[in-house]
């Protein structure tokens, strides 16, 4: 009798040069009286979107609340991805900003520009224009309390390859956590697709200790991670049973497909060291019409998808369960040019919102992030996870960095720079949430929004100075 393969949870494939490759889960990895009680863990992903959701004519708010909402222009790639169901929108939310003497809790100064960051991002209330967090944000709380036993306890990514203008800052930043001091520190994020996937899935990026000599040849070196692993493979698959061979048959071929996606990029040609290990798409900077400003493309419309489909090869894979996407840097000077329904407009996503192209422009550049989101959501649901998908044990968000309404800087009414009717997209099932539901949630603070998704995952209480959760993310 042949005696059957048990692998452990955490078995990986070790290639040559340091290549390692995360497996699914699979029935080899529990003993055989455990298997109908194994249970997946649940994950947590957080997105940002470094725009504004419109003005009083906003094309993002549904004309109904609860199930069955009406997608508007900006919301139409939900439908697109038939996420209509898994998708839920939260709308009329609201920061508070300082009107006397004190910031209000979880609230922002009067100046606008990316002082809704931190409050958003932490609940802890923002003392300037700064978009830095004065507390640790929602994806490090959760990577502190379900993480540990993962090879990352959290994951930091970004889609937009630069600023563009002014210089790395906060803008480009959404993680924070407490380090061993107790200081708030800033989680630099990775912005490179070929880091991502190689620190990911290829034994991580060349050590700072390697000679220039010893990171060439590590490049040079470099094959397909699978190809790397090849004779492993083939092993591993005589000796599980039929059903795990479907798993890693299918495990194999996205990350294969994330491999070609990334090398399909257009890129400089040039094979660089770290920081960048791989190739990644040229930042093409130029000025926006009819200014000076510099505004920048990088093919962030590739990379969001690459990055995308490594979040979700790596919460199945279980290399992390606490994930932060910011899919557009705060104050976003990201050329619009590319952008389904803007191409060839030499605009970026932040002067849209100041009015320098229409309602039905600057929609178009909300529609892309949720694009990105839907995307994403879309992947986790085809992805099986045990008994169920990658979706069902998952609890997303995107949080936007602005909404519209009263501008207090200005005195204005009506102004996409305001923090009053502020809107989030959830989705995942975890923990009761409850999606594909329209929620005007009139005055209640986003981050809200993400205090849910976090109390759904398993970790109680609030983020910073926002205390409760949204009860109506988890009713019928």
């Amino acid at each position: 009798m042949t005696k059957k393969l048990l692998l452990s949870r955490r078995t990986a494939l070790i290639g040559t040069f340091g290549t390692t490759i995360a497996l699914p889960f699979l029935e080899a990895m529990a003993p055989a009286r455990a298997r109908a009680q194994t249970t997946s863990p649940s994950r947590y992903v957080v997105c940002f979107a470094g725009s504004s959701i419109g003005t009083s004519r906003n094309l993002f708010v549904p004309g109904a609340t609860g199930a069955g909402y009406p997608l508007t222009m900006a919301l139409a790639p939900i439908g697109a991805h038939g996420v209509n169901d898994d998708v839920g929108v939260v709308t009329g939310l609201r920061i508070p900003w300082q009107t006397g003497s004190e910031v209000p809790p979880g609230g922002r100064p009067v100046e606008f520009h990316s002082s809704t960051v931190g409050p958003l991002l932490s609940g802890v209330r923002a003392t300037g224009r700064d978009a830095g967090a004065r507390g640790p944000t929602s994806e490090q709380i959760v990577a502190q309390a379900i993480g540990a036993e993962t090879r990352f306890r959290s994951l930091e990514l970004r889609v937009q390859a630069s600023t563009y203008r002014g210089g790395d800052s906060n803008k480009a930043r959404m993680s924070y956590r407490r380090d061993g001091s107790g200081r708030i520190v800033a989680v630099p994020p990775v912005i490179s697709p070929r880091l991502a996937f190689d620190t990911l899935f290829s034994g991580g990026a060349p050590t700072d200790d390697e000679d220039a000599a010893a990171r060439a040849l590590r490049l040079q070196q470099r094959r397909s991670v699978l190809d790397s692993v090849g004779d492993r493979i083939s092993r591993l698959m005589g000796r599980v049973g039929t059903a795990d061979r479907r798993r890693l048959e299918r495990h194999f071929d996205e990350l294969r497909a994330i491999e070609r996606a990334i090398d399909e990029i257009p890129t400089t040609g040039v094979c660089e060291v770290p920081p960048d290990p791989g190739r990644d798409a040229p930042i093409d900077v130029t000025t926006e019409e009819g200014g000076s400003r510099e505004i920048g493309y990088a093919h962030e419309k590739e990379r969001a998808r690459v990055m995308c489909d490594l979040v979700r090869m790596s919460l199945a894979c279980d290399l992390t369960r606490s994930v932060s996407l910011m899919i557009t840097c705060a104050q976003s000077f990201m050329n619009v040019v590319a952008l389904p329904g803007l191409e060839g407009r030499n605009i970026d996503v932040h002067e849209l919102g100041h009015g320098a192209g229409s309602i039905e422009e600057m929609s178009r550049a909300i529609a892309w992030h949720v694009d990105s989101f839907s995307y994403l959501v879309k992947t986790l649901r085809e992805t099986p996870d045990d008994d169920a998908s990658l979706l069902d044990r998952t609890a997303l968000v995107l949080l936007f960095e602005g909404g519209h309404g009263h501008d207090p800087e200005s005195g204005e009414a009506g102004k996409s720079h305001s923090s009053e009717n502020m809107a989030a997209l959830f989705a995942g099932r975890v923990g009761g949430l409850r999606p594909g539901r329209h929620i005007a949630a009139a005055g209640a603070h986003p981050a809200r929004v993400a205090v849910s998704a976090m109390n759904a995952v398993g970790v109680e209480g609030g983020l910073g100075e926002v205390s409760s959760r949204l009860d109506a993310m988890f009713e019928a």
